[in-house]
């Protein structure tokens, strides 16, 4: 072992946690996206607490976090895609 390198085992440990990391920031995106995407739909926090089996405190934290951005951006999509499913109905 060279004075200035980490020992391999010190390494990988690092590698895998940084790979752990990164898969649960992915997975928590995720669910904020859903929830953010729900929430745009009018379906209530507790609903949504019973479908994904998320604490319904996460869910309003979620909604406190992303209320004057992500959620209106979502409701103006969520509306669009409504009126252009009404327009090929009739």
């Amino acid at each position: 072992m060279d004075n200035g390198s980490l020992p391999q085992a010190l390494v990988d440990r690092m590698i895998k946690t940084t790979e752990h990391l990164a898969r649960q920031s992915a997975q928590e995106k995720e669910r904020e996206e859903i929830v953010c995407r729900l929430l745009a739909s009018g379906m209530a926090a507790s609903e949504i607490s019973l479908r994904l089996k998320i604490r319904a405190d996460e869910i309003r934290i979620i909604e406190s976090n992303n209320i004057k951005i992500k959620i209106p951006e979502y409701t103006r999509t969520y509306k669009a895609r409504v009126k252009s499913r009404e327009r090929v109905k009739r």
